[in-house]
């Protein structure tokens, strides 16, 4: 036996063995302890030419679909072993059978023709297959994810409150909000939910001095849409989202029979992309698949929007633990994996329309991942209840999360019955929660607290936007301190690290939070 084969069948070896503690490891150990022992069978001089190329040919042809993947994948494919960027995976997939099929390959050379020169070749290939096969190791057979160990939610979170001060007052129901590279600040407005046309999108230019001027109405006369017949809650649907892609910005209006509209914003014109069945309550733009990706609340999907806003469905959430609908609200593109995290709000066990509109299982909601090709689904953060929007730091570490209320309390049958009490409206008001995720540590911090129904999540700076106050405006519901307040949509900040959103310097909110306005005179009305 020469020194060759016993330096390779040990590395081997252990290339095997690390695998033994990852999710899919029966695959690898098998390739890596079966090289090995070719290696070893060789050097005793107990292998046949017909063994070799049985397993020369085993490891290279599962490795021939991955050689794109090896051949584009950047050097950081090769700094870290994790497991979260898929093409990372693959290309080390790839690196690992070709290293097997290449240490077969030279000894099946050997086995024909001895020499000097192969020889020295196979010394400097063993002296790098550490660094190779490091490479290879901690990977999965497939391209799949492996299951990654959800952070579940205490049932006491430990409390960090942030800075948290008021933008802009008196909106009626804000919804999404976009810092905009030209420092101006979008927000949408759903409107009163009377059953008028009166939400839309206003824009907000910013002086010499950085404070914002009386915004202009870039999209007015927008239906408004209130389900309280249905539900017995004050929910107010109208123009919901608002998102930054890679060369445009849009919008959508959100209905829940449906259909919605796609909008684009280009300048002082907003135009309709298309219109697409369901409750499409939340978009978003991935910059790897170059495509817009949605939420239909009500049909429990996620799809994927063609140029013209024509859907394909990714995937359909099933149904939660105790039965009720997933009810999918609001999504982002994950930096660290590059898949879609997706809120689940959690529906009533009984159904939209069943029970008294109370009906909530607490700690039902969730957040899960979506792989946007396959439409995989893995949980991420769960023991929420009923989660809104949610936001991300650049690098995808730090993950925010809104949670709308902390109960379902004093369902109404009528506008009349709504307007003539003090009532929460089917919402507890003012028990809304900002949470603080660090991905890495999973640990979990309440950073705001006392939000009045919190809707739409944005980064802005190092700050966060929040949209509060959904209903019916001006109808009286129970404050914080015992003291009945009229209903008010506010769009409001919390203070985050100010280096979360280093991709993001245009505008800094603190300048914003200088002055406040009343719906009257941002609609000029």
């Amino acid at each position: 036996m020469r020194w060759l084969e016993i330096v390779a069948s040990l590395v081997f070896l252990a290339f095997a063995g690390v695998q033994i503690n990852d999710p899919d490891s029966l695959p690898w150990v098998l390739i890596y302890s079966g090289t090995a022992g070719v290696s070893l069978a060789f050097g005793l001089g107990r292998i046949s030419p017909i063994l070799l190329n049985f397993w020369l040919l085993t490891c290279l042809l599962p490795a021939i679909p991955l050689l794109g993947d090896l051949v584009g994948a950047p050097l950081s494919s090769y700094a870290s072993f994790g497991m979260a960027d898929l093409g990372a995976e693959r290309a080390r997939e790839s690196a690992g059978l070709l290293l097997a099929a290449s240490w077969t390959a030279f000894l099946r050379r050997r086995n024909a023709k001895e020499s000097a020169t192969t020889s020295r070749r196979a010394a400097i290939l063993v002296l790098a297959l550490p660094f190779l096969g490091g490479c290879a190791l901690a990977t999965p057979w497939s391209s799949a994810p492996p299951p990654i160990k959800a952070i579940q939610i205490p049932a006491e979170v430990p409390q960090k409150l942030s800075a948290r001060s008021h933008v802009l007052r008196r909106l009626h129901n804000p919804r999404g909000t976009l810092l905009a590279n030209d420092g101006t600040l979008l927000v949408a407005v759903a409107g009163t939910g009377t059953e008028r046309s009166d939400g839309g999108i206003l824009r907000f230019q910013l002086d010499a001095g950085g404070h914002p001027r009386s915004p202009a109405t870039l999209l007015a006369n927008q239906h408004s849409q209130n389900l309280l017949a249905l539900v017995r809650r004050d929910e107010v649907f109208g123009v919901a989202a608002i998102k930054a892609g890679e060369n445009e910005i849009r919008a959508t209006a959100a209905y829940y029979e449906g259909p919605s509209r796609i909008l684009t914003i280009d300048d002082s014109r907003v135009r309709t992309v298309g219109d697409v069945a369901g409750n499409l309550n939340d978009i978003v733009w991935h910059p790897g698949e170059k495509r817009w990706f949605a939420v239909s609340s009500s049909a429990n999907e996620l799809l994927r929007l063609s140029e013209s806003g024509a859907p394909v469905t990714i995937t359909s959430f099933p149904a939660l633990e105790g039965g009720q609908e997933a009810v999918p609200g609001y999504l982002r593109h994950d930096p660290r994996t590059d898949e879609l995290l997706v809120s689940l709000f959690s529906g009533s066990p009984l159904g939209e329309a069943g029970g008294d509109g109370t009906e909530i299982i607490h700690g039902a909601g969730k957040v899960v991942s979506v792989d946007p090709q396959t439409g995989t689904t893995r949980d991420l953060v769960t023991g929420l209840t009923a989660p809104t929007d949610l936001e991300l730091s650049a690098d995808g570490n730090t993950l925010w999360i809104l949670e709308l209320c902390d109960s379902f309390v004093g369902p109404v049958r009528n506008r009349r019955e709504m307007a003539d009490t003090t009532t929460h409206g089917g919402f507890r008001r003012f028990s809304g929660r900002l949470l603080q995720i660090d991905r890495t540590a999973g640990t979990v911090e309440e950073i705001a607290r006392q939000l009045d129904t919190p809707t739409n999540l944005s980064s802005a700076g190092g700050w966060l936007l929040i949209s509060t106050g959904m209903g019916t405006s001006g109808r009286q519901i129970p404050g914080p301190d015992r003291i009945d307040l009229p209903l008010e949509g506010r769009v409001e900040a919390v203070r985050v690290s100010s280096e979360s959103f280093a991709q993001k310097k245009s505008c800094s909110p603190t300048r914003i939070l200088r002055r406040r306005f009343s719906q009257r005179s941002l609609l000029g009305r």
